[in-house]
């Protein structure tokens, strides 16, 4: 302990400046780190999961002064996103589609986004529900034979 205070007390001031400059930046890359890693594991298939991490580092930063996330867009720039409003946007971008996992319901009888009638092999979906997918779950449901109803 003595010598840590020691050590201190003989530092100039770049040192110190380096020193804050090194603990922020660490600050800051942790942050980003766990919001991204949990994006990921969250919404990224397992196979897509590293490449879904390198992207989102770009688009996530960290203020230490203010102790407050920034979520940038495709274009770098700095949006008014929360947290929420990014992974909404996430899920509905076509960059990102590829590396999503489907996001199927499976509430009620068993089928595909809650459908109940039928058999548990049918796969009958709403127009409303296939609206609101990306274009990877979209193929994915064609190409295990799914079927949009109205």
């Amino acid at each position: 302990m003595m010598a840590d205070s020691e050590k201190r007390a003989g530092e100039t001031l770049a040192e110190y400046k380096e020193r804050i400059e090194k603990l922020t930046g660490n600050m800051k890359a942790e942050k980003v780190n766990a919001i991204v890693t949990d994006l990921a594991a969250k919404h990224a298939t397992e196979a897509g999961r590293e490449t879904a991490k390198m992207l989102l580092k770009q688009l996530v930063d960290f203020d230490p002064e203010t102790n407050k996330t920034i979520f940038k867009g495709l274009d770098g720039s700095a949006t008014s996103l929360d947290l929420a409003g990014f992974e909404s946007d996430l899920l509905n971008n076509p960059v990102f589609a590829p590396l999503l996992k489907a996001n199927v319901n499976v509430d009620g009888g068993g089928n595909v986004n809650g459908n109940t009638s039928g058999s548990a092999t049918s796969k009958q979906i709403s127009r409303k529900d296939f609206d609101n997918m990306n274009q990877a779950q979209r193929q994915k449901f064609f190409s295990s034979g799914g079927k949009i109803v109205d």
